[in-house]
């Protein structure tokens, strides 16, 4: 999970494959406030999900979303290629981690959710895929 305040941060990421490599590296973010911050947005979101058919958190859940009928979710990759776009309207609508077919691989991603509602424009998260 990441909660960042308005400023400017140092982010470490960490990336490690199934045999034990692992790599790093420091990024520095700012953090703006644009738009009306006091909305309040969703706070139930499993930020890493494993979809390998287990049937435990095989898909992106985000509770509450489809109270808001005008939704799109968005994934990216962090060369921010969309991966995925559709209409929330519930888990059964979550994705499920692939692109085109394929499994995408473990690591970082970043879900946009467009509200599509009067005063809410959109909320950003990063998310974690793991086999």
């Amino acid at each position: 999970t990441y909660a960042f305040g308005i400023g400017v941060t140092t982010v470490t990421w960490i990336v490690s494959d199934g045999v034990g490599n692992t790599a790093s590296c420091e990024q520095t973010v700012t953090v703006k406030a644009t738009g009306n911050c006091s909305s309040k947005l969703l706070t139930d979101f499993n930020s890493g999900f494993s979809p390998n058919g287990d049937g435990i958190a095989d898909t992106l859940v985000i509770e509450g979303l489809e109270d808001y009928k005008n939704n799109v979710v968005k994934i990216y990759d962090l060369s921010q290629r969309l991966l995925f776009s559709a209409h929330y309207g519930g888990p059964g609508d979550g994705w499920d981690g692939t692109h085109k077919g394929s499994r995408v691989p473990v690591g970082s991603y970043v879900c946009v959710i467009d509200y599509n509602e009067p005063e809410l424009g959109h909320q950003t998260k990063m998310i974690y895929v793991n086999y």
